[in-house]
């Protein structure tokens, strides 16, 4: 039996003599990113979605949110597996361009911008997970965006359809 380990629960797995020994750390074929909804506002703008891929350094999203499980790529291929592309530098992370990005989007500043609202499946590790997010965001960008934590089986829902897909959200 294999039962995944969250970050949340790596340093008492670690710190647990009776299962330490048995944990694995491999890296998995799942690669999670955000989604920016094209079709509503202000995310059908290239260079605002451009803007807020730019300001997350997902090296530190690895260290700080996930404890080290997981991988930063800036691929749909996970890094140790075939196709993976080592050489690949779009979207990495560069808070200057994220800034100009944002200038350059047709909204031309932060305070131009319509009303930002990331939507999660309601959880404390997803919601550790966007405060994280959203506090970037406020320190590169300068925007706030609004949490909009809902029930799990509501998220999951929501992002099944294309009418009800939120602003933005997080999948695999």
């Amino acid at each position: 039996d294999i039962v995944p380990l969250a970050a949340e629960d790596l340093a008492t797995v670690q710190n647990d003599p009776a299962i330490s020994p048995d944990a694995m750390i491999y890296p998995g074929a799942c690669t999670f990113a955000t989604m920016f909804h094209q079709e509503k506002e202000p995310f059908t703008d290239a260079k605002v979605r451009e803007a807020f891929t730019l300001a997350i350094d997902r090296e530190t999203w690895v260290t700080d949110v996930l404890s080290g499980l997981g991988s930063p790529t800036l691929t749909w291929i996970p890094p140790g597996y075939p196709g993976y592309n080592d050489s690949e530098t779009n979207n990495a992370c560069d808070p200057e361009a994220a800034v100009q990005a944002l200038a350059e989007s047709s909204y031309g500043s932060v305070e131009a911008l319509p009303e930002i609202t990331a939507t999660f499946g309601d959880t404390p590790r997803n919601r550790l997970r966007w405060e994280w997010m959203v506090a970037k965001w406020k320190e590169v960008l300068g925007v706030e965006v609004a949490l909009n934590p809902v029930e799990p089986t509501t998220f999951t829902a929501l992002t099944k359809d294309i009418a009800t897909a939120p602003q933005m959200f997080i999948l695999g």
